[in-house]
């Protein structure tokens, strides 16, 4: 019973380090910089987490990962209990469908539809796994920096408002979404 547990456990937390992406990734950033700005220190919380995207995509991967293979394996252990030789491809055959739908495609449905509550509310969560997690992922989000710096994609970081036209976009879509007033 403890191992089942250990399954479903982790296959939540599969499906919320997923689902946090995705609504972290995906939140109005225009509505998240207003509420940073009036103090909201969840806001704050997913701005600092946006700041380096090589760290947040680090600690995401790092958690879905160490759920996902503690899900496995726990599962393969079950299933080699229960059904003997033949019990690796049972959870095989098993826990893919689970982790996919359970992991990944209903979380992140769900926390992108309502992306801006949502990534307000793992944010804070996200940070804790940010220390959590940092001998981890710490050396992934170097290594990535260092391959960026390498391959020059880290050089195309542009400035937040680069062109007239994306101040214009960010302008009405703040007045469309009643972040900014006339």
């Amino acid at each position: 019973a403890s191992l089942i547990a250990i399954v479903v456990v982790s296959l939540m937390a599969a499906g919320f380090f997923a689902g946090a992406e995705s609504a972290v990734v995906s939140c109005n950033k225009v509505k998240l910089h207003h509420r940073a700005a009036r103090g909201n220190r969840r806001a704050r919380a997913v701005e600092r987490l946006l700041s380096s995207s090589e760290s947040f995509f680090s600690i995401v991967l790092v958690g879905t990962n160490i759920a996902v293979v503690v899900c496995t394996a726990t599962a393969t252990a079950l299933t080699v209990r229960w059904f003997g030789e033949s019990g690796a491809a049972v959870a095989t055959a098993v826990m893919t469908p689970l982790i996919l739908v359970f992991g990944e495609v209903i979380p992140k449905a769900a926390f992108i539809y309502q992306a801006d509550r949502v990534s307000l509310l793992v944010g804070p969560l996200l940070r804790v796994f940010q220390f959590v997690l940092w001998p981890i992922a710490f050396p992934a989000t170097l290594l990535v920096r260092a391959l960026l710096r390498l391959t020059g994609a880290g050089d195309d970081r542009r400035d937040l408002l680069a062109s007239r036209e994306e101040l214009v976009y960010l302008y009405s879509r703040g007045k469309r979404d009643g972040v900014v007033e006339r």
